[in-house]
């Protein structure tokens, strides 16, 4: 594979608090189109045309100058978790308790912000509708492609089959009454109310790792992603709705992490930068040099 190797920037770490203003921003996202939801939820009538699917994520690296691609379903050296999750990285989010992964699709919720909603599914399927591309915070400097993610770093999730980000605000989310999470924005481009800390569960970890528990903290409410089995969509909740059975994923205001707040990243795309894979080639070079002598 050719090597290319991506313009250094460096991924700016969460530091100073957000200001008040960015937290009447991050609650002011507008109200979707009513003609696209009904009830609890209701499906699009219509699709963005070329939406980003699995079948374009090559097209997709090509032009953010990937260097190494890893497919991290399977055996990797080092086992699983061995491997930092990095920049420009497509990664399926699976919460740590339950087993669902974090899921949207062209479904806008019924209350609150009518945004595009964003839920847990219960599913083992590579599906793009559950891929998630990994990139710095709204109004940060870009991140070098293929930087692993430290703890601390500010990051935004875009939906790779909408490009739109994960999203909350002040909306109540309409099962638990928390803070509703949506995706928002428009080609990958939101507002700060898009901003998540990385905040590793083992706290002498220095980076995010494939397959260890990180929760993420919202930059301007603050609170903790959620789920939880306690809070399903029902015929009860959401009648006849798209989403029965998921889980609902929504910002707990809360000041420090419990179990329901934990995620793993799985799977995926995990992209490499050139220089790791240089250092892996020294290191073959001067096994195999130690060999012949």
């Amino acid at each position: 594979m050719e090597h290319r190797k991506a313009v250094a920037r460096p991924l700016r770490h969460a530091r100073d608090p957000p200001s008040a203003a960015s937290r009447q921003q991050a609650g002011s996202g507008q109200r979707g189109d009513p003609e696209s939801r009904c009830g609890s939820c209701r499906r699009r009538v219509w699709r963005r045309k070329g939406s980003i699917g699995l079948s374009s994520i090559g097209l997709v690296l090509v032009c953010v100058c990937v260097t190494l691609v890893d497919w991290f379903g399977g055996k990797v050296p080092g086992g699983v978790g061995a491997k930092p999750i990095t920049c420009g990285s497509a990664i399926y989010l699976k919460h740590a308790d339950t087993g669902f992964k974090l899921f949207s699709a062209g479904i806008n919720w019924g209350s609150g912000s009518g945004q595009q909603a964003v839920t847990a599914q219960k599913s083992d399927e590579a599906d793009r509708s559950l891929l998630w591309l990994v990139k710095e915070g709204m109004n940060l400097p870009g991140c070098h492609t293929g930087a692993p993610i430290k703890c601390g770093d500010v990051i935004r999730l875009e939906h790779l089959d909408t490009e739109k980000n994960v999203h909350s605000h002040a909306w109540r989310s309409p099962v638990s009454g928390m803070k509703e999470v949506s995706v928002f924005g428009s080609s990958g481009v939101g507002d700060v109310g898009d901003n998540f800390i990385v905040e590793c569960g083992d706290k002498k970890a220095e980076v995010w790792e494939r397959g260890k528990k990180v929760a993420l903290k919202h930059e301007g409410l603050p609170g903790y992603l959620r789920t939880t089995a306690k809070h399903k969509f029902t015929q009860a909740n959401c009648p006849r709705c798209p989403i029965l059975g998921h889980q609902e994923v929504a910002v707990a205001m809360v000041s420090k992490p419990s179990s329901d707040d934990y995620w793993l990243a799985y799977e995926g795309v995990l992209i490499s930068s050139a220089d790791d894979e240089d250092e892996e080639e020294d290191d073959s070079d001067r096994k195999k040099d130690k060999d012949e002598l």
